[in-house]
């Protein structure tokens, strides 16, 4: 009798460890299925990351290339241009907040020319503003020659600011020869 008691024990415990293999199998097996599919969602959500990220960029390029050709076509000729007092130029875009944005999260060392330029953009506005409200034949006046270089100074230091962010975006590669 002991030993039909000790046949039947070891048929269990063999069909007890042969269960508990299968449903250790089975959960095996779901977890490599939950592990592929959350690196499959992985790589979408990289994947739209990046595509996030080529839309800010080509939002904060496109904000700096309307305001450098706004700049450029705006004011070259400052010192002969008049306006109305309703005619003003405006040189700070409405979205400039999305270059600055970009560029503080992306390009860190460039924030610095950002805030000159935004500086710059709204003295330079200002200053063209009032200028060009004086009548040509009273800009020969000697205070306001030197207010209409000031502001050539700041249109100078406005190109530069914006083309180093400019260049920020986009970086030289060097080249080096073989050896």
């Amino acid at each position: 009798m002991g030993s039909i008691v000790g046949a039947v024990s070891v048929i269990a415990l063999v069909i007890f460890n042969a269960r508990y293999l299968y449903l250790t199998r089975k959960m095996s097996e779901s977890a490599a299925m939950q592990a592929a599919t959350a690196q499959a969602t992985l790589a979408k959500l990289e994947n739209q990351i990046a595509a996030n990220l080529e839309i800010e960029r080509h939002a904060a390029l496109t904000v700096l290339n309307q305001t450098r050709n706004h700049v450029a076509v705006s004011t070259p000729n400052f010192r002969s241009q008049t306006r109305l007092a309703s005619d003003k130029l405006r040189l700070m875009p409405d979205d400039w907040n999305v270059l600055a944005a970009y560029v503080s999260r992306h390009l860190p060392d460039t924030s610095t020319h950002v805030t000159v330029a935004s500086l710059l953009l709204h003295t330079c506005e200002d200053a063209f503003n009032r200028l060009t409200l004086i009548p040509t034949p009273d800009r020969s006046n000697r205070n306001h020659q030197v207010e209409f270089d000031e502001l050539g100074i700041h249109l100078d230091n406005l190109r530069k600011a914006i083309n180093e962010i400019n260049s920020a975006f986009y970086p030289e590669v060097v080249h080096t020869p073989p050896d």
